[in-house]
């Protein structure tokens, strides 16, 4: 398996990790800001999804 592909196989499964966790989070919950200091779920999201179009990911979430 060549690097490329290697790697893009790490950002699949991790994207489908993600994509799990935030699917246990209740909707009404998921622009929440837990705290002050912190992201919520859709903003995590939001750039998650800037940084993979950054480097190149090809496949939509």
């Amino acid at each position: 398996m060549q690097l490329s592909q290697w790697f893009h196989y790490q950002l699949q499964t991790s994207t489908k990790g993600f994509l799990w966790a935030a699917e246990q989070i209740p909707q009404e919950r998921q622009f929440l800001q837990p705290k002050p200091d912190k992201w919520s779920v859709a903003r995590l999201a939001y750039h998650l999804v800037c940084y993979d179009q950054l480097i190149g990911c090809t496949d939509p979430l």
